[in-house]
């Protein structure tokens, strides 16, 4: 009998701590985790995101086996940060409106991170440029990822600033109406500078004999490159050829030695305008009809001295 009033104490003692368990242990955590995770969205070993992209860890090992057995879809057996599928990853970057690769998951087919991006030309490690030729940097680096992975052909594994390829820099340098070799290549830096008659390090004469500075380094660079026979390794006023010089003080119609004139204009240069010349001195000339002339600058008067010593 003492034995028996022991035994329902204790059984009373069970029952207001709660303990006492009436139905299978497998019941009740299937009950309670179906209704406190309905709103995972994807589940991975170390804890799931819910339908708000919101991270979460597991409370239990139950819990997670749990999910796992009854959401076999949606459950990923790695840690969050070894999943490689982009789907999923650019979804909880807020990047996609679907983790999977058909369908939305919610109803919603708006952009994702494809669309947002369709407007790249070509990217870098810190930024790309849009179909404007306007640079921008990347939002964070799994935005950069995205497309590095997806994009490769026009991503360029380098800072902007590293960049050497003359292609690309003239086109976003307003140069060319393509950054590619082949393709559509409409006018770019060769008929912008087509006017050209020859240059210097700090700039360059047009048709007009008007005189311009580059406009940057490398328009220089790229002139010197592929006009090299009328480009000189100097500074304009270190030019000692008389015949570019008179050519640029409009003496001559023809800066080269040879005499087909560059435009096709064989006209009178400074050897007609002085033909008229009796004999000259340091400050000037006379003229056939005795008339005293000076001379227009230092440069004529050189000209006419070496051309003409016996006058």
């Amino acid at each position: 009998m003492k034995r028996y009033t022991y035994g329902l104490v204790a059984a009373g003692a069970l029952l207001a701590a709660g303990t006492l368990v009436t139905v299978p242990a497998e019941a009740r955590p299937r009950a309670s985790f179906s209704i406190s995770i309905g709103d995972v969205a994807i589940g991975y070993a170390d804890g799931y995101y819910d339908t708000q992209r919101r991270w979460h860890r597991w409370h239990s090992t139950a819990e997670r086996n749990w999910y796992r057995a009854q959401r076999r879809e949606s459950y990923f057996h790695v840690r969050r940060n070894a999943d490689r599928d982009r789907y999923r990853r650019d979804w909880w970057n807020g990047r996609r409106d679907d983790w999977r690769q058909g369908g939305n998951t919610y109803g919603n087919n708006g952009p994702d991170f494809s669309v947002q991006l369709g407007g790249v030309v070509f990217a870098y490690e810190d930024g790309y440029y849009d179909r404007e030729r306007r640079w921008h940097t990347w939002g964070n680096d799994n935005q950069r990822e995205w497309y590095r992975r997806n994009n490769s052909r026009t991503y360029y594994e380098m800072r902007r600033d590293r960049d050497n390829d003359r292609n690309r820099r003239d086109w976003w340098e307003g140069r060319r109406n393509d950054w590619r070799v082949e393709g559509n290549n409409g006018p770019d830096f060769a008929v912008q500078l087509g006017g050209v008659v020859f240059a210097y390090e700090d700039g360059y004469y047009d048709r007009e004999r008007r005189w311009h500075t580059w406009g940057n380094d490398n328009q220089r660079e790229w002139y010197r490159r592929n006009n090299s026979r009328t480009y000189y390794e100097m500074r304009r006023d270190r030019e000692t050829d008389r015949n570019r010089r008179d050519w640029w003080e409009g003496r001559r119609n023809d800066w080269r030695v040879e005499g087909n004139n560059a435009y096709g204009n064989n006209g009178p240069d400074f050897t007609v305008q002085l033909g008229g010349v009796v004999f000259a001195y340091e400050d000037g000339y006379y003229d056939r009809e005795r008339r005293w002339h000076n001379w227009g600058s230092d440069n004529e008067r050189n000209w006419y001295r070496q051309n003409r010593r016996d006058a």
